[in-house]
């Protein structure tokens, strides 16, 4: 049989070819895992700067630990209105319409708030190297506390902490690098309150600064109603509104007229009296208010027209009674919370008594809150006592790291029946009781009284505008520049 010399000849033809075609795509498929090993293990996110803060580098690794920080602040925020704000973790954040920024995503807006972040931080963290500042004794015990705390969890969750901290900050985070990561931040934060602290003003300098700022700072009282139309004597709600003005001649008068409208009987005067109103720009009743030639007694009738929600035109008359600072002193306490909840079955069902009505765990949280307060005052009963009790015993988990403190906190911050109690008369330093809320049981400690509120409220805003300027400077002598294509290895 005649040999297929074609074929032979083609073979001799082709297949050097295909040796070197078989060759170059080992070589690439080589190069294509050889590029996946070293990505999984973090070399591009190491190895990429992403932001320069004067000859500071960062590296897109501690950008995505910035920018997972972000993510997780935000989260924890806002999870419960997540869905209504269009913020989905099961899907690509890249392809999310950001809710408050509707042209960009939100990958891209936590890339921001990243930056900015670091920015800052590292503004203050060139300063704080060039002026030799270390971190206080305080803040590294705390360090020491956070990273043992981070060593138990890692075990509660049965995985390593390097898995742990990825699944926080993002891939490739190591031990080593959060702990150099979160030790700046410390550091960052020590030097930041260091120079907040040695920011002082005089008392000129305060005053003039509230005498060029008044409305910014004043409060006011006043009484205010809103009239209704008076049927029977076949008169409408802005007959009955001018009635009222034209019959006070001053704060009394007026409260006679409205006793009069509403009548004698079920007139309450505290339903009608507002205290504490602050200045809002451009609101017709409040620069009425904050009109520098307000006196006691003045009255006016406000209109508003009618809009959706109010199918009437509606008058209001106004009663000016004063104007002028928060006087009052600032509180600092510490507290222990018991909080009472409902209880549940192995289901989680919330169980009921006999009329329905849920069961809590009320009597056992309230004999607790006894307890330990009867442990503390046959103890040292000192301040430093009662912040040891704390971290075993306080349900609130915001300040147990903090031995219950809140600090130079005013009458808005607190619910009414601690702020009834911190600022009852007689209250002293060293006081504690018990005092209940919707919330449950708090063994409150009194501190002390600071600052009057209007100070304190100016003494920050000098230290936010000087803090700016620093912040300016800064900018000047560690400039910022930023590598968008870094941000292929950031999320």
């Amino acid at each position: 049989m005649a040999k297929n010399t074609q074929t032979k000849n083609a073979d001799t033809l082709w297949s050097p070819l295909v040796k070197i075609v078989a060759l170059v795509c080992a070589i690439v498929l080589l190069a294509a895992i050889a590029l996946a090993v070293v990505a999984k293990t973090g070399y591009f996110r190491r190895n990429t700067v992403v932001m320069n803060v004067g000859n500071t580098e960062i590296n897109a690794l501690e950008y995505n630990y910035a920018y997972y920080g972000a993510l997780n602040d935000f989260y924890s925020q806002y999870y419960y209105y997540a869905s209504m704000i269009g913020f989905d973790l099961s899907t690509s954040l890249k392809s999310q319409q950001c809710y408050f920024d509707s042209t960009k995503s939100w990958y891209d807006y936590f890339v921001d708030q990243a930056k900015s972040q670091l920015e800052e931080q590292y503004l203050i963290y060139n300063k704080a190297v060039e002026d030799g500042f270390t971190m206080t004794e305080e803040s590294a015990k705390s360090l020491e506390t956070s990273l043992q705390e981070l060593e138990s969890a890692a075990k509660e969750a049965d995985t390593s902490i390097n898995k742990y901290l990825q699944s926080i900050y993002g891939p490739n985070i190591t031990y080593d690098e959060y702990k150099e990561f979160i030790s700046r931040r410390m550091l960052i934060a020590d030097y930041y309150e260091h120079y907040m602290d040695s920011l002082e003003y005089a008392d000129e300098k305060i005053e003039e600064y509230y005498s060029e700022n008044k409305k910014d700072y004043d409060v006011v009282k006043y009484y205010t109603y809103t009239a209704k139309a008076d049927t029977e004597n076949n008169k409408t709600a802005q007959d009955v509104a001018d009635g009222i003005k034209s019959a006070s001649t001053d704060v009394q008068t007026y409260l006679d007229a409205l006793k009069a409208i509403v009548g004698e009987d079920t007139f309450k005067e505290e339903t009608y009296l507002k205290e504490g109103a602050t200045y809002t720009k451009d609101d017709e009743t409040s620069e009425w208010l904050f009109n520098d030639e307000r006196k006691a007694g003045d009255v006016t009738v406000i209109k508003k027209a009618a809009t959706s929600s109010s199918s009437t035109d509606t008058y209001t008359v106004i009663c000016f009674v004063e104007r002028g600072r928060e006087t009052y002193n600032l509180a600092t306490m510490r507290h222990i919370l018991f909080s009472v909840e409902d209880l549940t079955d192995d289901d989680g069902n919330v169980i009921e008594d006999e009329e329905g009505n849920a069961k809590t765990n009320d009597a056992e949280q309230k004999a607790e809150a006894e307890k330990i307060l009867k442990e503390w005052k046959d103890g040292a009963a000192t301040a430093e006592s009662f912040a040891a009790l704390v971290k075993d015993n306080s349900d609130d988990t915001g300040s147990v790291e903090d031995g219950g403190l809140y600090e130079d906190f005013d009458k808005n911050t607190m619910v009414d029946e601690i702020t009834d109690w911190i600022w009852a008369e007689g209250r002293k330093a060293g006081d504690c009781e018990i005092v209940k809320t919707d919330y449950g049981y708090h063994i409150v400690y009194f501190v002390e009284y600071g600052d009057e509120k209007w100070n304190s409220d100016i003494v920050n805003t000098l230290k936010s505008e000087d803090y700016e300027e620093l912040l300016k400077t800064l900018e000047e002598k560690y400039p910022v520049n930023f590598n968008e294509k870094g941000l292929s290895q950031v999320g």
